[in-house]
C-alpha cells in the first residue's frame, strides 16, 4: 500500500527495551543458547547433519507427541508411547522425504534417492522416535520420574546423530553400521516386549499366568 506524500506517521509508543531488567541467569541462558545454536547449524553441513538436525527432528517429534496426545485418554497403556511416537515418526518421515525426492527429481536422482531415503530415513526416524516414546509410557504409567523421559530423549538423540554420521560415511563404515542398526531394532523389540507386558489390559489365565 502507497502511503501518499507529505503523510508523517507518529512512532509507535513502544515501552524502552531495558536488558538490565532480565536476570543474570537467564541471559546467560540466552546467550549460551544462541551460541550453541550458532556453532551447530553455522559452523559447517557436516555438523548440522550429526548433531544439529539430530536434535531439532527428534525434539519436534516428541513435542508432537507430548503435547497432542500424552494426556488423552486414549493413552491408556505404556505401549501407546511406542504407537504414537511411531505415528509421528512416519508422518515427519512423508513429510521430509517428499522434500528430498522433489528436489532430487530436479537433479536427475529421483531414483536413487528415493530409495536410500525409503530404506534408511523411514525406518531410522521410526526406530529413534520410539525409544522416547517408550520412555513417554514408562513415566505415565510406571509412576517414573521425568528424568527417565529426559533420558530416552537424549539416547534418541544420540543414536539419530550416530546413524547420520554411519550413513555419511557409509562407504568405509558399512559392516559398523549394519551392527548399529541390528542393535536399534534389538532395542525396539525389548521396548515393545517390556511395554505390553507393562499393560493393565493384559489378561490373566486361570493358573494367573499372563496370556
Amino acid at each position: 500500500i502507497a502511503v501518499p506524500e507529505g503523510i508523517d506517521f507518529p512512532p509507535l509508543p513502544l515501552p524502552p527495551f531495558r536488558p538490565y531488567l532480565i536476570p543474570d541467569k537467564q541471559r546467560f541462558y540466552a546467550h549460551l543458547g544462541g551460541i550453541l545454536l550458532e556453532l551447530l547449524f553455522h559452523v559447517n553441513d557436516y555438523i548440522t547433519i550429526v548433531a544439529g538436525a539430530p536434535v531439532i527432528e527428534e525434539l519436534m517429534k516428541f513435542l508432537g507427541v507430548y503435547l497432542f496426545f500424552f494426556r488423552k485418554k486414549d493413552f491408556n497403556e505404556p505401549v501407546d508411547g511406542i504407537v504414537y511416537s511411531a505415528a509421528v515418526a512416519l508422518g515427519f518421515a512423508t513429510l521430509e522425504n517428499t522434500g528430498y525426492v522433489l528436489s532430487a527429481m530436479l537433479g536427475g536422482e529421483f531414483v536413487t534417492v528415493s530409495v536410500m531415503r525409503a530404506l534408511l530415513s523411514v525406518p531410522g526416524h521410526f526406530l529413534f522416535s520410539t525409544v522416547w516414546g517408550y520412555g513417554l509410557g514408562v513415566v505415565k504409567f510406571r509412576k517414573k520420574k521425568k528424568n527417565f523421559l529426559a533420558y530416552t530423549l537424549l539416547a534418541a538423540m544420540a543414536l539419530h546423530g550416530a546413524f547420520n554420521f554411519l550413513v555419511t560415511n557409509l562407504s568405509w563404515v558399512a559392516l559398523l553400521f549394519i551392527f548399529f542398526t541390528a542393535f536399534i531394532w534389538a532395542i525396539f523389540f525389548k521396548n515393545i516386549k517390556k511395554s505390553v507386558a507393562a499393560s493393565p489390559f493384559r489378561r490373566k489365565n486361570a493358573t494367573g499366568q499372563d496370556d
